[in-house]
């Protein structure tokens, strides 16, 4: 249910800003730091890599997924996986 509720917010986002995805994709997933960390150590991980799972391949492919019919066409991508203080996704260019 999880998968299915991102696919839908993803699409709804891009239909109503109008947007699509050409053949690179540029992007950052900002993962939402635990509401059980303190505020120092929220402080210190803001902006820092994320590197537990989810996996980047993973979270990648379900944008890809969630985007497009067929993504053979993208040729090109960098993804980065950071902690922040909201969930986000951040295009840089596509």
């Amino acid at each position: 249910m999880k998968y299915r509720a991102f696919a839908d917010e993803i699409r709804l986002r891009f239909n109503v800003l109008n947007l699509e995805l050409k053949d690179k994709l540029d992007c950052i997933f900002i993962i939402k730091m635990p509401k059980s960390w303190s505020n120092k150590k929220r402080l210190e991980m803001s902006g820092k890599p994320h590197m537990q799972r989810p996996d980047i391949d993973n979270i990648e492919k379900s944008l890809q997924d969630a985007l497009c019919k067929e993504d053979s066409h993208i040729w090109k991508h960098r993804t980065d996986k950071i902690w922040g203080e909201s969930g986000a996704i951040i295009f840089r260019s596509f």
